[in-house]
Order: structure tokens, then C-alpha cells, then sequence
């Protein structure tokens, strides 16, 4: 009889971090809200009327959304019914609800509403999206490259002799670009750990 080797206790690790957090895991359903954030990205131009930037980003939510159920669907079949280990997640709802988006979205509006020298929702979003990370099981390191070019954009304004409102759009592009990006690798991750349990 083998005994248990470090490298299985690591993948029984890695299993459990990706079935607890299967939802987010679930790459293909995600790759539609990066391309809203580009839409939103282009909704928000100079020259783009509002009522054609408002009606592009309303479609592409509906789109996401129907593409997200649908998507939610398929794996359903293909994994089964996978749920996270009940009350686990109560901390993370409450973190992200009262502190990370909260911050996340102060940030934006500090940037729209009193216009910078520097873009103060780069590094804020980056950090956003290294504790979604995190606390979603870890792993996929694609995410590190999005946070970093996120971080980095805090000095757009001054790199290019603009303020934090002109590059809100820019960032938004780069985000939705990175997102949908990873949540495509995170698909193929998932994959990966999963056969390899």
C-alpha cells in the first residue's frame, strides 16, 4: 500500500480551491462582461452620442447576461451540480461589499468628479482584482499581469499630460481587454486541475 505523497495532498489542495469556488472558476461565462467593459470603455469617448453609448452598453449587458445563463448551464452538464462549502464564503460577501467595492468604486469617482494628475482606480481596481483572486482559491497567476498594468496606469495622466477623467476610459479598455483575457485562462485552468484530480 502507497502511502499520501506531498504532491497529492497539493492537487486534494488545489481540487478543493477550484470546487469551492467553481462559480468563479467558470472562465466562459465571464469573457462577455470584459467585452461590456470595453463597450462602456467606447460609450464613454468624446464624439459618442449618449444615447448610442447607453443603448450599446444596455445590449451588451443583456447579451453577457443571457450568454452567462447560458454558459452556466453547459456546465452544469458537463461538471454536475458543484457547491461551495456553506457559510465559507460569509466573510469574503462581507469584505467585498463594505470595503473592496466600495473603495473600488469611490476611487472611480474621485477620478471622474475632481480630475488628477494621476489615475487613483489603476492601483485601486488592481487591488480589487489581486484580493478576487485570492479569495476565490488562488492560483492563476494571468491575474498578476492585469493587476500590474492596472497598478501601473496610476501615472497615465502625467506619462501622457492628461487627467484621471480622460484615462478612465482607457483603463476600463485595458480591463475589459485583461478580463476577458483571464477569465478565458481561468477557464483552461480550472480544466487542467480538475483532470489532473
Amino acid at each position: 500500500m502507497t502511502g499520501i505523497t506531498i504532491d497529492d495532498i497539493e492537487r486534494s489542495e488545489r481540487v478543493r480551491a477550484v470546487t469551492d469556488n467553481f462559480f468563479f472558476w467558470q472562465g466562459r461565462r465571464f469573457i462577455a462582461l470584459g467585452l461590456v467593459l470595453i463597450v462602456a470603455a467606447f460609450a464613454t469617448m468624446e464624439g459618442v452620442h449618449e444615447i448610442v453609448g447607453n443603448g450599446a452598453l444596455i445590449a451588451s449587458l443583456i447579451v453577457a447576461t443571457l450568454a452567462s445563463t447560458l454558459l452556466g448551464r453547459r456546465y452544469r452538464v458537463e461538471f454536475g451540480d458543484v457547491r461551495p462549502i456553506p457559510g465559507s464564503h460569509a466573510t469574503r460577501a462581507r469584505l467585498k461589499w463594505m470595503l473592496v467595492y466600495p473603495a473600488m468604486f469611490g476611487a472611480l469617482a474621485l477620478d471622474l468628479l475632481y480630475p488628477l494628475p494621476l489615475l487613483v482606480s489603476g492601483p485601486v481596481w488592481a487591488g480589487g482584482i489581486y484580493l478576487f483572486r485570492r479569495s476565490t482559491g488562488g492560483g492563476r497567476s494571468h491575474y498578476l499581469v492585469l493587476v500590474f498594468m492596472l497598478a501601473a496606469m496610476v501615472f497615465a495622466p502625467v506619462l501622457i499630460g492628461s487627467t484621471s477623467k480622460h484615462m478612465v476610459g482607457l483603463m476600463f479598455l485595458l480591463l475589459g481587454a485583461g478580463y476577458a483575457v483571464c477569465a478565458w485562462l481561468d477557464d483552461c485552468e480550472m480544466r487542467s486541475i480538475l483532470r489532473g484530480a
